[in-house]
This record gives C-alpha cells, structure tokens and sequence, in this order.
C-alpha cells in the first residue's frame, strides 16, 4: 500500500464517523506532536486548516495554564517575591531621601550662622587691631623697599648702559650715589631712562598684587609666574652687562690677552649673581610685603576679607544644595515607578491568569513539527513547506504581542 492510500480518506459510516475523535479536540495523553500530526491527516495539511489548527493550540494551551494550579501558585509566589524586593528597593530610596533633606537641612543652618556672621561683622564698626598694626608695618617695609629699589635699579641701569668701565665695580653697581646728576649732565634722555627706570618693575610688582586678587585657578599663578621670570630674565641681562664691564676692567690691567666674556663665564661670577639677587630678592620681597599692607588696610575698618570669605563659603554651600535637589526628584521618580510596578503586580496576583508565553511557544511548535512531518509524509513540496511555516511565525507573533 502507498503512501497516498494510507493517508487518504475513506468513506465512513456514521458509527464508525462518530469513534473518530475530532481534530479540534486533543485526546487525553496525547502529545501536541502527535496532535499535529493527526490533524494534518485528517485535514490533509491544508494551509487554511493549519491556520485554524494553531489558534486552537494557542487557546488549548492558554485554557491548560490557566487551570494548572501548580503554575499559577508558582507564578504569584514569584510576584509576590518581585513584590518584597521591590518594597525593600523603596525603602532604600525613601532613606536616601530622608538622608539627602537631612544633609540640606544642615546645610541651610551652617548658611544661615554664616549670614549670621556676615551681619555681626558689618555691625561691628570698630578697627580691627590686629589688621591695623600689619598695615603700619607692612607700609613701613613697603616704602624702605621701594626705595631701596629705586636707588638699585637707578645705580644698575646707569652702569649697564652709561658706566665707565675703569672705574666700574661690584659695590658701585649695587649703589652708585652719582647716577642721577651724572645722568642729567648726559641730557634729558638718560635722565629720565635711569629715573623710571625702578618704576618698571614697581609696577610689575603692583601687577603681581592685581593678579592675586582678581585672577583665580591656575591662571593667577601662571600669570604670577609670568612676572617673576620676566623680571629674574631683566635682573639678569643688567646683572650680566654690569658683570661683562667688570671682567673687562680687571682684562684691561692683566699683562696677557684674556678670552672674551660669556654665559658660562657670567655664571660662575659671583658679581653676576650678587647683582641679581641684590635687585630681585628684593624686588620679590617687595610685592609680597606690599600685597600683605593691602590685605591689611582692607581688613582695618571693614573687615572686607572676612565678609568676602564668608560670603565665598555661603556660595559653595548653595552650589552643594542645588546639587543634591535633583538627586531627590530623581530618587523621587524611581519612587513612583516603583510602587506603579508593585501594584501592576498585585493586580496580577489578584485578578490575572498567568500564562507562560514560551511554554505556549514551545507546544506550538510541538504541533508544527508533528504537523509538518505529516506533510513529508504525504508528500507535499516546499513551497507548501514554506507556507506553513509563514503561517507558524506569524502565529508566534500573535503570541508575543
């Protein structure tokens, strides 16, 4: 007997008819494979009836979960495990918060004592002592060094560019008491080089001083730096002309031929470094001494430093403030979406049917594969092969969605 006639269908009568269980119904121990299989006999696995056939299964399998009280209690222990984790989540949040208003709160107090602060030292009219005394000092040392720099300066640049080599030495180059008449019989011009000559770098270091306070970061001391080298770089081209005309001199009374000044020759003199440090230690020690007599004078009368700091401090503690009112909307809104979860589940455990999505998928393509190896049997082609697994896909996607 062949294949078609095992699976063609013959004429029944209607006793016999009535024995045949239905396709439509799945005989108890039957598997969804051979349920496949025998639907697809006695449909002849057409497309239209295998399209029918899996909205069955797909309904088979949905009514069997749905009476499967195993899997139900299985699926609401789950729920209710998903539940308690997502209370203890919440809690978390709800302490995090509590955390975060506590921290804002003490910040608003240490904000408020600051003000507090800033209020009593704007009442408090009297001088501050201590400030006045460092100002007067301060004021003191700051006009002995600026004069003391204007005679260096004066005597340095008049020997650097106008001394006379044979009388020209270490001392004469650090104080020279002559440089200002001597400049003036050379005529206006001179006069007035080596006169402002000190006021140069008295305005370097007044630059010094701007910087420090309306600069901030990296770039007050990059700027700082700036200064001082340009200044040590000057120091030293009129450290090594002086320097230059002094080994000229001693040249000028040696009975042989000396080489030619240099750098490395510069650098080993200690005229060269005197010179340097004669003009720059002080030069350095003037700007900080006169940045210190400014800090002084403000603080004499209106404590402005302090004010200022305390301000600076308040506006930190805002900053911090307005940092952690968003983290709280944040927490806030995983809050809500915490409890819309717990109460999607609840619902479920009170009201919802649970059914496993890929138990349905996996029982469909039981009955598939039975169906389709009825359909091998029987010979039919590819394309109709293909058809019926479109129609299986698609079914899928009804499940899934």
């Amino acid at each position: 007997m062949g294949i078609k006639e095992l699976f063609q269908l013959r004429t029944k009568t209607p006793n016999e008819d009535a024995a045949v269980p239905s396709a439509n119904d799945r005989k108890k121990g039957e598997t969804y494979q051979q349920w496949g299989t025998r639907w697809a006999g006695q449909t002849n696995a057409t497309i239209e009836a295998l399209h029918t056939a899996l909205q069955v299964v797909i309904l088979q399998q949905r009514k069997e979960q749905s009476a499967n009280q195993e899997l139900q209690n299985k699926a609401k222990v789950k729920m209710e495990t998903e539940i308690e984790a997502l209370i203890t989540q919440k809690a978390q949040n709800e302490n995090s918060i509590l955390e975060l208003n506590e921290r804002i709160t003490s910040l608003e107090n240490e904000k408020r004592q600051k003000q507090f602060e800033i209020e009593r030292v704007k009442d408090n009219n009297s001088k501050n002592k201590i400030a006045t005394i460092n100002y007067y000092i301060g004021l003191t040392i700051t006009l002995i060094l600026a004069f003391y720099l204007f005679i260096f300066y004066s005597s340095a640049s008049y020997q650097a560019f106008f001394g006379n080599d044979s009388s020209l030495d270490t001392g004469q180059a650090i104080f020279y008491p002559h440089a200002y008449e001597d400049a003036l019989n050379m005529g206006a011009g001179p006069f007035l080089l080596i006169l402002l000559m000190p006021v140069i770098f008295l305005g370097l270091g007044f630059l010094i001083h701007q910087f420090t306070t309306i600069s901030n970061g990296i770039t007050k001391y990059a700027k700082i730096l700036l200064l001082y080298i340009i200044t040590f770089i000057f120091d030293g081209l009129l450290a090594y002309e002086i320097s230059e005309k002094i080994y000229n001199q001693w040249c000028s009374n040696q009975p042989q031929d000396q080489p030619p000044y240099s750098i490395d020759m510069a650098i080993e003199s200690p005229a060269f470094w005197v010179i340097i440090f004669s003009g720059f230690i002080a030069y350095v020690i003037w700007g900080l001494v006169f940045d210190f007599t400014m800090d002084s004078y403000d603080e004499m009368t209106s404590n402005s430093k302090t004010i200022q700091r305390l301000q600076n401090e308040n506006k930190i503690i805002s900053e911090q403030i307005e940092t952690i009112k968003p983290q709280i909307s944040k927490i806030k809104g995983l809050i809500i979406d915490i409890d819309g979860k717990i109460n999607t589940l609840q619902y479920n455990i009170n009201h919802k049917i649970h059914i496993n999505i890929d138990g349905i998928i996996h029982e469909v393509n039981n009955f598939f594969n039975g169906w389709v190896a009825f359909m091998s049997l029987a010979g039919k082609t590819d394309a109709e092969k293909a058809k019926a697994q479109t129609i299986k896909e698609n079914a899928i996607k009804t499940i899934k969605n």
